[in-house]
């Protein structure tokens, strides 16, 4: 056994073990049974066994539980792993008989859980090359993964992951509530629509459209989006906007809605659930035609952003953000309804946008700084002002993008705003973690025009003549990414929601600062989140790397 290193402190024998190790693994779906199977019960196949395992957690922990919503972000990833493997392998057309048999199970079970255990593998090694995850050696077919051992890099790590201090507000960065539909007529109509399910199968069910509640859905669904969306709803997104945007996914989260509850209304009220039907296919032009007729959309943009959410639009990354999956001849598409419920919209179809028409994405990237600045000032306490951005006079200099004013506790706080898009894969960190750096350095040539132009604030108005013995803090506000950095002299880091609770949790700005520089808005190991050794096998290979739980 050899005591944990990191790549850059290796010997070379155990470098060159870790990558035997990871070539061997390069080859997890070679001997998966489900890919002797056709393309279309292949994917069918993957997605219903991933409903399946979705609801043995809700089974288990209860509808809208963390832990569902864990396994959900596991499986979406492993999910898309999977389907990419399926897509590239170019199985036959073939006979498409939909059925949930034993083995179609047992098949399905093996590959989901392959992909799963894959993408612990590529987590860690990857992790491992970028120097960020030390190697344990306990066996020449065993190996465990650990962070170093620093307590900030863990609490900012479990903050990325989810978790949140006692009593941290909903956001949207970060819900943390379900939103259960309980309207009378709503309830009304979904206990007349139970009524008229007929049995297709041991394990299939169907049942009419009903506009009525499907209309209902979809304005309790949109007024939802309302409030979770966090961008310009003007925003062009190339063909549609992001309101138009909305409506679409409001009636998607209508149909999907509807499908979930009878679903398990029929397991609850049978003891089985109805897995043949629990997939929602439709052939693309039922899909237009639904929704065209729930919204004012018209069928070109419906067909685009269909388009835009299918999977094989951009290269595989997770099914939250291609959630329809095509058939061998792209007349039908899949969707897991579960995914639509509780993905995230938005940030799935910018990032979608962004890969797809780059330039209709790079006026949205360069609103956000000014949308994070609005963001400050709407729950910025009346007793400070703020000002932004400044156009420093060379223009080698970075503009100081925010400032905000306590005048009663001579304080101003210098802010860098960083607006990053959230890592969907590991090996993305690196490149966002270098965008904090950026930041890093920006401010540090802020702080040295400052320090050389003193007057350069009272000749701006932000300071008056009698004010200048105010103190100068200087901040990177980042959002949805954090770093593990270490905080550079005298500048720090803070996330964005935590800039916004400090604000209103605290008696003055220095207050303020001083709960953001001793991260009090961090969770703490053993209080809001345990961290545990967890083993994944892949082709006759263990790995043992630490997984991240809440109490």
């Amino acid at each position: 056994m050899i005591s944990p290193k990191l790549k850059s402190d290796a010997i070379p024998q155990v470098v060159a073990l870790v990558e035997q190790i990871e070539v061997r693994c390069d080859g997890w779906a070679e001997n998966l049974t489900l890919l002797g199977s056709t393309h279309d019960v292949a994917v069918w196949g993957v997605l219903t066994q991933i409903i399946d395992l979705v609801e043995q957690q809700i089974k288990q922990f209860g509808h809208g539980s963390q832990q569902q919503r864990e396994a959900m972000i596991s499986l979406g990833r492993a999910g898309a792993r999977l389907l990419g493997k399926i897509c590239a392998m170019k199985l036959s057309r073939g006979d498409s008989w939909l059925r949930w048999t034993s083995e179609l199970r047992e098949s399905t079970k093996q590959a989901v859980l392959a992909a799963h255990n894959c993408e612990a593998f590529v987590g860690c090694f990857v992790t491992w090359h970028q120097n960020r995850r030390a190697v344990e050696i306990l066996s020449p077919t065993r190996l465990r993964f650990s962070i170093p051992p620093s307590q900030m890099e863990r609490r900012i790590q479990a903050y990325q992951q989810g978790r949140r201090i006692p009593g941290w507000p909903s956001t949207a960065d970060n819900p943390v509530h379900k939103s259960f539909v309980n309207e009378p007529d709503v309830n009304r109509l979904l206990e007349g629509l139970c009524h008229r399910i007929t049995l297709e199968g041991a394990l299939a069910i169907r049942y009419p459209d009903d506009s009525e509640l499907l209309s209902f859905l979809r304005d309790i669904h949109y007024e939802k989006l309302q409030r979770a969306f966090r961008r310009d709803p003007r925003l062009d997104l190339g063909g549609y906007d992001l309101a138009a945007f909305r409506q679409f996914f409001a009636v998607l989260e209508s149909l999907c809605a509807v499908h979930e509850y009878i679903c398990d209304f029929w397991a609850k009220r049978c003891g089985r659930y109805p897995f043949e039907s629990a997939v929602l296919v439709k052939p693309v032009s039922e899909w237009v035609g639904i929704v065209k007729s729930l919204c004012s959309l018209n069928e070109n943009q419906i067909r685009l952003m269909l388009s835009d959410l299918t999977f094989g639009r951009i290269r595989p990354l997770d099914i939250y953000i291609h959630p329809f999956v095509p058939s061998h001849d792209s007349h039908r598409l899949f969707l897991i309804p579960h995914i639509i419920l509780n993905s995230r919209p938005e940030e799935n179809i910018l990032r979608v946008c962004s890969y797809a028409r780059p330039q209709c994405h790079r006026p949205i990237a360069n609103a956000k700084e000014e949308e994070m600045r609005e963001g400050i000032k709407k729950v910025c306490p009346d007793r400070y002002s703020v000002f932004g951005p400044l156009k420093l006079p060379d223009p080698k200099l970075p503009d100081i993008d925010i400032i905000i004013k306590d005048s009663v506790a001579s304080q101003l706080l210098i802010g860098e705003l960083k607006w990053l898009r959230k890592p969907t894969r590991v090996i993305d960190h690196a490149e966002k973690d270098a965008e904090l750096e950026e930041g890093f350095r920006q401010l540090r040539a802020i702080r040295a025009f400052l320090a050389q132009f003193p007057h350069y604030l009272q000749d701006r108005t932000i300071v008056e003549r009698e004010e200048d013995s105010f103190n100068l803090s200087f901040v990177v506000v980042a959002r949805d990414h954090l770093s593990y950095a270490a905080q550079p002299d005298d500048l720090w880091l803070a996330e964005f929601d935590a800039l916004a609770w400090a604000l209103g949790n605290s008696s003055n700005l220095k207050d303020c600062i001083s709960k953001l520089q001793t991260f009090e808005w961090l969770p703490v190991e053993g209080r809001d989140f345990v961290v545990k050794f967890e083993s994944a096998t892949l082709a006759g290979e263990t790995i043992e790397c630490e997984v991240f739980h809440s109490r």
